[in-house]
């Protein structure tokens, strides 16, 4: 799938010495002349403000998700959580992740940019020293292990479009490949895309495709990559369907090569595709059982899924394409209270890694006497747990859920309390979990001086050695501190 990364965005472009020894590259004049449509003859280079419908970033987005709120571009920009009073968004996000996130996205400086360009610089020059992506990226002019192909992608037409900040700043980039059809015509696709998301840069990239290729001039709608650019999405992604054609003609593909995985995969992550098309492709009735389970794993992961589509995944009679259905970023909370109720032990594990998960979830799994020990073991140790979820998995019949529960970083010193009080039944597995589960608390970083000398007293050597070790660096670290 397209590789979306983020990073520390900074100003790059080739030095000089770069620029003049990449000048020299051979450039192939009918990959030149494919696209003089669109940049103009003896043209390279296109700047033009940032349009388009979708004004919020992709960091936005994930701060409202994370708060629970919608927020205005412009307050988001200013870092206020309303239009009136002084409370910063940033004072109210709790993942330091997401935090990094909103401090470093560039769009909420505003004044964004494109560039695309076909030039022998601008080309070659897509992954150079200084770039926010480049360490990240194979293709690094100096250092890249397949920076090779940058000759050949000038020559051949790749084209590259970059959104920069209001100063300047190229803070993502996208590559275009060159495909071409059984009559040797092309047309243009994402390839890459690296840096700052953002859905109106997303939404010229799409636009961008249609307007290099142009319309289709016969012959196949199917075109592969040239071979000799790189294909950063891999062996999967070698064809594309004309940007320009229409969702009937998709629709007949999809229903004309039941069992072609790579014109399916095509289809679904179409710009033209639509609802329809994508539920169909989940449903998949057409075609042998296994391909159809193949075609529906391939539409959910389409860049262009839709909560709705969730639905359609879930009335799946195969496990796995559920489970799946769990892992995209779409679904909703409602969806994820149906999945940790399906008979699949698979589908619910699934929706527990989703991060969208929250106490509420937990709680049902909790509650649900039906669900298996590995199910409640990961609603124990999950990220999202809280003081009262890690108590019910202490509170929990199985003894490797106490063990998960008191294992979660979130334990308190009340959940390590209520740990230490845990007896065993007098099993041997059950004695050894016991042990195990009194030392995890012993060494837990929520754990106190009073949980230390508990331990002191313990039927059990290892939890003994435990707590001593513990009490030992405690006045370790106050030693430490009081030379300071």
């Amino acid at each position: 799938m397209i590789r979306f990364k983020n990073f520390l965005l900074m100003i790059e472009e080739l030095n000089a010495s770069q620029k003049e020894e990449v000048s020299k590259w051979p450039r192939d004049p009918k990959a030149i002349a494919a696209t003089d449509h669109y940049f103009g003859k003896g043209n390279d280079e296109v700047t033009r403000p940032l349009e388009g419908t979708q004004d919020k970033s992709e960091v936005h987005k994930k701060v409202e998700q994370h708060l629970e709120r919608q927020i205005p571009i412009e307050n988001y920009k200013a870092n206020k959580i309303s239009g009136e009073g002084t409370a910063k968004i940033s004072q109210f996000i709790k993942n330091k992740d997401i935090l990094q996130d909103f401090n470093r996205d560039e769009t909420r400086k505003g004044g964004l940019s494109t560039l695309v360009t076909r030039s022998a610089h601008g080309v070659a020059g897509q992954t150079s020293c200084g770039q926010s992506w480049a360490d990240a990226s194979c293709k690094n002019f100096e250092t890249g292990k397949f920076n090779k192909v940058l000759k050949p992608e000038v020559k051949h037409g790749t084209v590259v479009t970059y959104l920069k900040d209001a100063e300047g700043k190229e803070i993502a980039r996208a590559t275009l490949q060159p495909h071409y059809n059984n009559m040797d015509h092309v047309a243009y696709a994402l390839n890459s895309y690296y840096g700052d998301h953002h859905a109106a840069f997303k939404e010229h990239i799409d636009q961008l495709a249609k307007d290099l290729s142009g319309p289709h001039k016969g012959g196949s709608l199917i075109y592969k990559i040239h071979p000799e650019v790189y294909n950063d999405m891999g062996d999967d992604y070698t064809k594309i369907l004309h940007p320009q054609i229409t969702s009937t003609q998709l629709k007949n593909l999809q229903n004309n090569r039941p069992n072609d995985l790579s014109i399916h995969r095509a289809i679904y992550n179409h710009p033209n595709t639509t609802k329809e098309i994508i539920h169909n492709g989940i449903k998949s009735v057409i075609g042998l059982k296994s391909v159809n389970v193949n075609k529906a794993l391939i539409a959910l992961d389409s860049k262009r899924l839709k909560t709705e589509h969730i639905d359609t995944a879930l009335a799946h009679s195969s496990p796995e394409v559920r489970a799946a259905a769990m892992e995209s970023e779409k679904v909703s909370r409602t969806q994820l209270h149906t999945a940790l109720k399906d008979n699949s032990t698979d589908v619910r594990l699934s929706a527990l890694g989703n991060p969208k998960i929250k106490r509420e979830h937990l709680d049902a799994v909790f509650a649900d006497k039906t669900n298996e020990p590995e199910v409640r073991e990961s609603a124990a140790r999950h990220k999202s747990a809280t003081e009262d979820n890690i108590n019910q998995g202490l509170d929990d019949p199985d003894y490797s859920v106490k063990l998960s529960a008191i294992r979660n970083k979130n334990a308190t010193d009340k959940n390590i309390t209520k740990a230490l009080d845990i007896k065993s039944d007098g099993k041997d597995d059950h004695d050894d979990y016991v042990n195990t589960i009194h030392k995890q608390a012993i060494n837990h970083k929520n754990s106190t001086h009073d949980h230390h000398m508990i331990g002191l007293t313990s039927l059990y050597p290892e939890v003994r050695e435990s707590a001593q070790r513990m009490i030992n660096l405690r006045k370790l670290e106050e030693f430490q501190r009081n030379l300071r």
